[in-house]
């Protein structure tokens, strides 16, 4: 969702960025600024530089409709496939996908084709996750911080009582000490306090909606 570009897709990638020794963080980066800079560039076709009118591409198809950022990054791919490598390559890269612009260039320069390619490989050697798993993945991450937070909640009900029960036990023995019980009595009035709060945290765990 951040990149802008589905899970599938970009596990598709991650086979074309790793025969150009491209990790897919890098390629990731790159395909979110690309993002990025195709609303920019919708809204301000000198956005990035101009880079997509430099290279000749519109971002939106003949019905007027924005195209996609799988479709636009093989349109690019292209031109970069015709196109010699030098100064005005680089910094085209690096105005439309960012810091990793130029690392990206060995990938872009496999042209459309043979990312479709690598993009098949990848499907045949099961490295892509579909739709439904990465939705599946996302549900159970959901439902684990659901329990997590009941567990964390469960213990919170425990320790708060025992905290508050500690303190009222400290403020009886400063109490104590204060009146001049000596250390003997100060003692006797923690243990006095202790059995009442013992009786009343007992009391606590017990009630069984603590338990459900």
């Amino acid at each position: 969702q951040r990149l802008g570009i589905s899970a599938t897709s970009l596990g598709e990638l991650s086979l074309a960025a790793q025969v150009s020794n491209l990790s897919l963080e890098t390629l990731a980066v790159g395909v979110q600024q690309f993002s990025k800079n195709i609303v920019a560039t919708d809204k301000d076709v000198d956005a990035a530089g101009g880079s997509f009118q430099r290279l000749g591409i519109r971002i939106r198809d003949s019905n007027g409709v924005l195209k996609s950022n799988e479709v636009l990054l093989g349109e690019v791919a292209t031109r970069f496939s015709q196109t010699a490598d030098g100064a005005t390559k680089t910094e085209i890269a690096m105005a439309l996908f960012g810091r990793a612009g130029a690392a990206l260039i060995p990938l872009l320069n496999q042209g459309a084709s043979g990312l479709d390619e690598l993009r098949e490989a990848a499907r045949q050697a099961g490295i892509v996750l579909s739709e439904d798993t990465v939705k599946a993945a996302d549900e159970f991450n959901k439902s684990m911080a659901i329990l997590e937070a009941h567990a964390q909640g469960f213990w919170v009900k425990i320790a708060s009582p025992i905290t508050e029960g500690m303190a009222r036990i400290s403020t009886e023995m400063v109490k104590a000490t204060k009146e001049g019980s000596g250390f003997w009595g100060t003692m006797l009035a923690g243990i006095k306090a202790f059995i009442m709060e013992e009786e009343v945290l007992g009391s606590i765990l017990r009630d069984r909606r603590l338990l459900t």
